[in-house]
């Protein structure tokens, strides 16, 4: 069973109120754009396990960037773009990876060059660059702090490197470049 809910800003003000109070509080220091990102996501989140049948509140603690404490057979991943966000929470033996991109994106020469992988598919920037993301959500808090992007390589629908593997898929948008990646546990 999974759930994936992209939010456009602005959507659910009540939500975005409740969950802004919170980030005031923890990321006083971030810029009110990177703020407003988080919340999104974070109101995004909330919607995936409201389909679930599940209430999650700020007062909820997370478990690094993964689990929820006392909703641990649920992992999830989350992502967010100017004026988007999106989350997938997923049951099961499974860790998601999301990413989203707003497709007028482009992405810079000297960035593609740090993260591509000399077995890389030929994809356009965009696609591996979200894909990547994606893939790099799905690793466990711990991995993630010893891999680069460049370290997952992209194939056709199915991501590697050292270690682990998983499967990738886009999913259709009219104005983003959505990826779901996973890795089985």
């Amino acid at each position: 069973m999974n759930e994936l809910v992209i939010i456009k800003s602005g959507e659910h003000p009540d939500l975005e109120k409740m969950w802004m109070e919170k980030a005031e509080k923890q990321l006083a220091r971030f810029h009110p754009n990177r703020l407003k990102e988080w919340v999104n996501g974070r109101v995004a989140l909330t919607m995936a396990f409201k389909r679930m049948n599940i209430d999650i509140t700020p007062k909820d603690e997370f478990l690094g960037y993964q689990k929820i404490k006392g909703q641990e057979k649920y992992t999830f991943s989350i992502s967010h773009t100017p004026g988007w966000a999106g989350a997938i929470v997923v049951a099961g033996n499974v860790q998601p990876g999301l990413d989203i991109e707003s497709l007028d994106r482009e992405i810079d020469e000297k960035i593609l060059e740090r993260f591509i992988h000399p077995y890389d598919g030929k994809f356009e920037p965009l696609v591996l660059w979200t894909a990547k993301e994606a893939a790099y959500k799905s690793l466990p808090d711990t991995v993630q702090q010893k891999f680069w992007l460049q370290s997952i390589q992209i194939s056709e629908g199915k991501f590697s490197g050292d270690g682990f593997h998983g499967v990738w898929s886009r999913i259709d948008h009219p104005e983003l470049m959505i990826i779901e990646a996973s890795r089985a546990l």
